[in-house]
């Protein structure tokens, strides 16, 4: 009977060796299936509009906040700040890389001493100044827009459209986008993760309009029924600060007939026109402008 027991003595420890590595690999299978399933819970699916719903309610929410961002105007060529108006943000060094300079390019015949780039304080207030003169926002000096230098805290301004993106993502997730989906896409079009409030801006209206036909000359204010401001008012100011352009391209087809290929080579028309937070930030800006003008218009 020793001699048994010996002789079985190493078929014993390489089953018991084997029986503690199965333990192991289920307790491995067992955290991977729960990980799995807590990151699948993290994505909200596809549950007839709480995603879009979501996403709104944040844009709303974040749009003050992203408006109020506070930036201070410094002549490019002496570095010197030549705003110093109430709100204003000291740059003591305009080369540090969270803050970056825009142009102001305003269109001929404009009155710089009506509209001084001084006054302005904000995102909000830049949005105003383009509505009320029709100028542009450029990334790089020319010899008419360099006296018109605003200096940007992109950190602040990201910091303001980070809940925004986290509900744009989750739309995208409710749509059938994996978080690689979104990786590849924002990749290949050179764009950035703040390219996709916009996209999704576009999106939500392309969800929510599909009976309206929609020209190149669509204006989403003719027809206002509505005596006060309601959820479509906020779609059509989405629209009104994204650009009849996307707008277009983004109604020649159903939401619910694309596929995230076509979804994707939408996203590169936005990424080419939005360039990036500053120009993110102007556009919810400008929603939040669009709105408070709608609402005036309504109550006289």
């Amino acid at each position: 009977m020793r001699i048994i027991n010996t002789l079985l003595q190493p078929a014993k420890k390489i089953f018991k060796g084997m029986f503690a590595m199965s333990v192991l690999y289920a307790i491995a299978f067992v955290c991977v299936f729960v990980f799995d399933s807590c990151k699948k819970n993290d994505l909200v699916k596809d549950d007839h509009g709480l995603a879009r719903t979501r996403f709104m309610n944040a844009l709303k929410t974040q749009k003050e906040k992203v408006g109020s961002t506070a930036f201070g105007a410094y002549a490019l060529n002496n570095k010197s700040q030549i705003g110093g108006g109430k709100g204003k943000l000291m740059v003591e060094n305009p080369n540090n890389p969270v803050y970056e300079p825009i142009y102001v390019d305003y269109p001929p015949g404009t009155n710089p001493e009506i509209y001084p780039i001084q006054a302005v304080n904000n995102v909000s207030q830049l949005a105003e100044l383009l509505y009320a003169t029709d100028g542009t926002v450029q990334y790089e000096p020319t010899p008419t827009n360099s006296g018109n230098t605003i200096v940007v805290d992109v950190q602040a301004i990201n910091q303001a459209l980070d809940p925004v993106i986290l509900e744009a993502k989750q739309y995208l997730y409710a749509k059938g986008f994996t978080p690689n989906d979104i990786t590849d896409m924002i990749a290949e079009h050179n764009g950035t993760q703040q390219d996709l409030v916009p996209f999704v801006i576009g999106l939500t209206w392309a969800e929510t309009q599909a009976p309206v036909e929609i020209t190149k000359n669509y204006n989403p204010f003719i027809s206002t029924a509505n005596a006060k401001l309601n959820a479509q008012d906020y779609i059509n100011c989405a629209v009104a600060a994204l650009g009849v352009d996307i707008l277009y391209a983004l109604s020649q087809s159903t939401l619910s007939t694309w596929s995230i290929p076509l979804m994707k080579k939408a996203f590169g028309t936005v990424a080419k026109k939005v360039l990036g937070p500053i120009g993110v930030a102007i556009t919810i800006a400008s929603f939040g402008f669009c709105l408070y003008a709608t609402d005036h218009i309504q109550q006289h």
